[in-house]
């Protein structure tokens, strides 16, 4: 099956984050909360995707889908998952909607308080690197492309970014448009956008 651009780099998004690619096909699962989400998702790619199932996961009412098998899905499984899966090559195709795909499955924004009011915000995008160097890459690609200044983040021998909150608002102001028609990941883009 021959995909548009626009669906291969959809597809990459979705694998970069939540998404499972087995047996040449992509698989992509959501919690009942994140429903709305996993439909989202599932419009995106709808022609290229199964029907989307109800089934219990660990005791808990989940949603699921996968898409057909696709040639494509072979040739990048290797790159994906031999490697670190985010780079500024696939950073480079997925675009501003792929961002925030990639933000709604690894990220988030924590309110930091102070006497019990929010003084600061960090966002943090998960990647789980296993070098500095390799979160560096990231970090570069941030504000070479974008603007936007994130830092290395350490967390138990894992590398992943993060920045504060004039930063977060920069990153949050960019996807905002794609988490609102979302819904269900409202609390991620919950920030102050004044300045100041």
């Amino acid at each position: 099956m021959k995909l548009t651009k626009e669906t291969r780099n959809l597809i990459l998004a979705m694998a970069i984050g939540d998404g499972n690619i087995n047996n040449g096909c992509l698989f992509i699962v959501h919690c009942e909360k994140q429903k709305q989400y996993l439909d989202w998702k599932h419009e995106l790619i709808k022609n290229i995707s199964g029907k989307i199932s109800r089934f219990i996961n660990n005791g808990y009412v989940a949603y699921r889908f996968n898409t057909k098998r696709l040639t494509f899905l072979k040739q990048i499984k290797p790159y994906l998952y031999k490697q670190e899966k985010i780079t500024p090559k696939i950073l480079n195709r997925i675009g501003v909607i792929g961002l925030a795909i990639w933000y709604m499955d690894d990220g988030s924004l924590i309110k930091k308080k102070r006497n019990g009011k929010i003084h600061a915000y960090e966002l943090v995008l998960s990647t789980y690197f296993n070098s500095e160097e390799k979160a560096n890459e990231i970090i570069d690609w941030f504000k070479t492309k974008l603007n936007i200044n994130f830092t290395v983040k350490r967390n138990k021998g894992k590398f992943s970014i993060r920045c504060g909150t004039s930063e977060s608002r920069k990153f949050i102001q960019l996807i905002k448009p794609y988490v609102e028609k979302v819904g269900c990941f409202d609390y991620k883009i919950d920030i102050n956008l004044e300045s100041g």
